[in-house]
């Protein structure tokens, strides 16, 4: 009965490894995304009906295309704490794993 346990808790505990590294890419794939800006202002300019618009290229267009200096401000300091907050959780589970 101990063995079956004992195999119970290994293949959870892989199930659990291998979610915890999905979100973990995940996070970085969002982190990349958010700091996307030379691609979309070279080739499309924010591409047919703004589907290739991002977050930094928004800032961008807010801030120095239309003028609107306060919503630019607010986007950026939007981004700084998702990028900030993106970096201590990564920190976080560095430290955990044994990394740092």
């Amino acid at each position: 009965m101990s063995l079956l346990l004992m195999l119970l808790c290994s293949d959870l505990l892989r199930i659990l490894q291998r979610l915890l590294l999905m979100l973990l890419v995940a996070i970085l794939t969002v982190a990349g995304m958010f700091q996307l800006f030379a691609e979309p202002y070279v080739m499309t300019q924010g591409g047919p009906a703004k589907s290739t618009v991002t977050v930094l290229y928004f800032m961008f267009e807010e801030g120095f295309k239309w003028w609107n200096l306060g919503s630019g401000a607010a986007v950026a300091f939007i981004l700084f704490l998702c990028i900030f907050v993106t970096t201590l959780v990564q920190m976080q589970i560095a430290r955990r794993s044994g990394a740092i």
